[in-house]
């Protein structure tokens, strides 16, 4: 497996390199512009980046295991949500792309602060970003690195690899910018899809067909196969929390809503939302097959143990290798667009003048150790850790939403801003503190927060219509 892990991996290494190079050719930013400005993508593109920015590790690694932990139910969580979210960028991808181009701005920090003639919304949204997005970067980083350290015949420690990849990551992406993170994203994207489904098929034919498996599985542990799933995970609010903070990443992400600013187009941007379902679709369903394959054969497995086996001891070398790169390039696909675009954002604090764009790069770097801090101190429960990070951005919505669909011949007040804050402190006090009480009269955290901040901004608007 050495042996084609280093030929892959060269070839990859290498298309890195030339998507960096082409990149910087193609995109001449100056000193002093927009680490974006002059970025434009077109369907097959936007589709691509997208789609490996959405999936990242917990792809290959922390979805099957949800599967194989949580059972069937984790279809409703993953892939119902994800399909549905391509009903908002159908939506609310024509105004944000419309707005944006409207108010010529390159970043949600910036648009925020034109739109409320106010910095305290920007510093809302940029703390929100980086207490949950940090976070979510570092278990990318966490997963693959402490996959990396079972899965190599060399010892290295987890902390080894997080800098290795790192490293790679902030080459192409600092040398080559936002257009390189798009191709390099085009790259990651095709050899995920790829993967998933060889893997997905090999795993069907180890237990002799689809029907089979499931019969198996039934055996096994028939809570797998229904909600609320053995461990009583899928409830009704877990399930309706999840549906809304995942629908709502392509306003509160800012890697997403980027992506959607530089489609070449509105018409492109229409070709991408409904291509962006499919491939979720694609990309999902073989890992139920891979879960539930583990489910049968490895159900006393530690999270690791599982990986590995069914990564590579079950595969061919040549799969096995196909596995390792995978598993690095989903990392890196979604690791250098959060990293961006907390770069990008942040750099809103920073003066434009002839060395914006070197600061704007610096601050990619500032980030990047950040996360590899928090990975060191992270836990391996990736797709938990993960939605914990998507709920918390989603506190973000109403904010975003009242910016994007801005009142005719109204300023937006600081009302949902201040609200926005003191929901993220209390989010944060519930996920993190023990004491704090994790629901109120049986009802989550987060479904009262979001519900608050929904009335809000209904009640803000439902009044400014009167008065006008």
């Amino acid at each position: 497996m050495i042996g084609w892990l280093i030929f892959l991996g060269g070839i990859y290494i290498c298309l890195l390199v030339f998507a960096s190079w082409k990149a910087k050719n193609e995109v001449n930013l100056s000193d002093s512009d927009d680490l974006i400005q002059k970025t434009q993508v077109n369907v097959f593109l936007g589709v691509l980046t997208y789609s490996a920015t959405l999936f990242s590790t917990f792809t290959l690694m922390g979805m099957p295991n949800f599967f194989r932990t949580h059972g069937i139910g984790a279809w409703i969580f993953l892939g119902v949500t994800d399909v549905a979210m391509a009903f908002i960028l159908i939506t609310c991808g024509r105004v944000i792309y419309k707005n944006f181009k409207k108010e010529n701005v390159f970043s949600v920090s910036h648009y925020l602060q034109r739109k409320y003639n106010s910095k305290f919304p920007t510093r809302v949204f940029l703390l929100g970003i980086f207490i949950f997005l940090v976070p979510y970067t570092a278990i990318q980083i966490k997963g693959i690195s402490s996959f990396l350290e079972i899965s190599m015949p060399f010892e290295l420690s987890e902390t080894i690899w997080s800098l290795i990849i790192l490293s790679i990551v902030l080459f192409y992406s600092y040398f080559g910018g936002f257009k390189a993170i798009v191709y390099s994203d085009a790259i990651q994207g095709v050899i995920l899809l790829i993967l998933v489904w060889i893997i997905g098929i090999n795993c069907i034919e180890m237990v002799g067909g689809v029907e089979e498996m499931f019969l198996k599985v039934k055996d096994k542990n028939i809570a797998l196969l229904s909600v609320p799933g053995p461990k009583n995970l899928f409830s009704f609010q877990f399930l309706l929390a999840s549906f809304i903070a995942i629908v709502l990443m392509p306003i509160t992400q800012p890697q997403l809503t980027t992506r959607l600013i530089t489609m070449k187009d509105l018409k492109s941007l229409n070709m991408m939302a409904p291509a962006i379902a499919f491939f979720a679709i694609l990309v999902i369903l073989p890992t139920v097959l891979m879960g539930m394959y583990g489910a049968i054969e490895y159900e006393a497995l530690s999270a690791k143990e599982f990986w590995y086996n069914i990564l590579i001891k079950d595969q061919s070398p040549v799969i096995g290798a196909l596995s390792l790169l995978g598993l690095v390039a989903a990392a890196m696909s979604t690791t250098d667009s959060q990293l961006f675009s907390l770069g990008h954002e942040a750099s809103f604090f920073i003066k434009k003048d002839k060395n914006y764009l070197k600061k704007s790069k610096f601050l990619i770097i500032v980030f990047a150790v950040a996360s590899l801090v928090f990975s060191v101190l992270s836990k391996s429960e990736l797709v938990l850790l993960a939605r914990l990070s998507f709920a918390g951005t989603a506190i973000l919505a109403p904010m975003l939403i009242n910016a994007f669909f801005p009142p005719k011949n109204r300023e937006l007040s600081n009302l949902i801003p201040i609200f926005t804050f003191l929901g993220i402190l209390v989010f944060l006090c519930s996920s993190l503190m023990s004491s704090f009480p994790k629901a109120i009269l049986s009802i989550r955290i987060d479904l009262i927060i979001y519900s608050i901040l929904f009335f809000i901004l209904i009640l803000e608007r439902t009044l400014l219509n009167k008065r006008s």
